[in-house]
């Protein structure tokens, strides 16, 4: 039942929205993304420890 919906839509030029990931920017905006998950990762094992 649902290849028979895609091809319908499909052919009438309805295309189905396809989720995607991009990656971009700057060194810098990578350097903050990084430093931002060590950060939390840190924060959680001290919050085990704690």
């Amino acid at each position: 039942m649902d290849a028979k919906i895609r091809e319908a839509f499909k052919a009438n030029g309805i295309d189905f929205a396809t989720p995607s990931v991009q990656v971009g920017g700057d060194a810098r905006d990578s350097a903050a993304a990084a430093s931002t998950a060590i950060r939390t990762e840190q924060a959680k094992e001290v919050a085990e420890e704690g």
